[in-house]
């Protein structure tokens, strides 16, 4: 039956799809969903049941797609094409290739043309347009461990999508994520690094076996200068998201903390007493001239991280090598300010501490995370570190 409020199935003791104690409750009714028998039912499990309920409909099992969706699918490339080598097939696959199984009669019925598409991996630097058969099918030439049904991952698609969001003027809706600058650079620059597009083919220091572009001048490559372009001003934007604070830490914890001493000025802060020392400080914000917060400083630091493996991973003649040094020389000035920020978010409770986003900001499990990450990447977490005998407030 249908619940009139919320109109998502339920299910009564007495329908066959009840289980008891078997999934997760909504009143009075329960999801005939196999659980786990060490989960703890709450409302929060009821609203992630009701959410997967929700979802069920847009998962569906490939092969009882259509001829004609499957035909599509295979059309952009997230699908293989079926090659001439694989066994004759029967059911919907015989259909889409023309060879309908049962009925040979059928056959010149059927469009058993061969589909095009338009590549956008161009690997070997001619037109987009690119015979469907020759470039996709050669793969399984001997017919052999083939799935008409493995999903594709269409590469040059998706980085062409995320170099336009990166790279092209943003509408002015966007202006609610001006508080989200390195957040956006984040995104972009680990799915651009995930998907191997500053994979250029010049020997490296971690793969010096590559020898796709062995003989040629990086500096003469257009595409690597621009990408190294991209990466400049990358780490040009993070910078100017920087901002700095001025903190202040009672005297016993800047003389115990070797770190906090090296940033203090040596004098009171106005209006503070003697106990309290000037420290200075800082974290990355949403933009330019925007207040520090913890989680923009976690994807501004992990960006700038990302800069650096890829610029430092080249030869010093390599494009990408000094934007890999400008983001490297920028984390490594901005550490112990960091470290003095993230220490100036401290709540503590009795024997419990805590950490807020920002100052006077809020206090939950994101702060934790997005602390110790960035911290785990600077070394701000190795006790000695700096000096023998230390222990890291953190």
């Amino acid at each position: 039956r249908t619940d009139p409020q919320n109109t998502i199935p339920c299910y009564e003791r007495s329908d066959p799809g009840y289980r008891a104690m078997d999934g997760p409750r909504h009143g009075n009714c329960q999801f005939p969903t196999q659980r786990s028998q060490f989960l703890l039912e709450s409302p929060s499990t009821d609203v992630q049941a009701m959410t997967e309920h929700e979802c069920a409909p847009f998962f569906v099992s490939l092969p009882s797609l259509s001829d004609g969706q499957l035909q599509h699918l295979r059309s952009v490339g997230l699908l293989p094409p079926i090659p001439p080598s694989v066994s004759r097939p029967d059911g919907k696959a015989a259909k889409l290739l023309g060879l309908s199984g049962d009925d040979d009669d059928d056959i010149d019925d059927v469009d058993d043309s061969e589909p095009t598409i338009e590549l956008l991996d161009d690997d070997d630097g001619i037109d987009g347009t690119q015979d469907y058969q020759q470039n996709n099918a050669d793969d399984y030439s001997d017919g052999k461990d083939f799935d008409p049904y493995a999903i594709r991952l269409v590469r040059d698609a998706h980085i062409k999508y995320l170099l336009h969001a990166m790279c092209v003027k943003m509408p002015r809706g966007f202006v609610s994520l001006d508080a989200s600058h390195p957040w956006m650079i984040y995104w972009t620059l680990h799915s651009l690094d995930l998907l191997g597009h500053f994979d250029d083919g010049y020997p490296s220091k971690k793969n010096s076996s590559d020898v796709r572009n062995q003989n040629k001048d990086p500096l003469s490559d257009v595409e690597v200068l621009q990408k190294a372009n991209l990466l400049e001003r990358i780490v040009s934007t993070l910078r100017h998201c920087w901002t700095d604070v001025e903190l202040a830490f009672g005297q016993a914890e800047v003389d115990s903390d070797l770190r906090l001493k090296k940033l203090a000025s040596g004098e009171a802060g106005v209006g503070l007493t003697p106990a309290r020392i000037k420290v200075k400080g800082g974290g990355f914000g949403g933009g330019p001239q925007q207040m520090p917060h913890c989680a923009t400083t976690y994807a501004a630091v992990l960006a700038l991280s990302i800069v650096t493996g890829i610029g430092l991973s080249r030869s010093e003649s390599h494009p990408f090598y000094e934007p890999g040094k400008m983001a490297y020389g920028l984390l490594n000035r901005k550490r112990l300010q960091m470290y003095a920020f993230f220490l100036s978010l401290r709540e503590v409770v009795g024997d419990r501490t805590s950490f807020r986003m920002q100052h006077d900001g809020e206090i939950d499990v994101r702060s934790i995370y997005c602390i110790l990450a960035p911290c785990h990447l600077l070394g701000l977490l190795d006790d000695g570190r700096d000096c023998e005998h230390y222990n890291n407030p953190l």
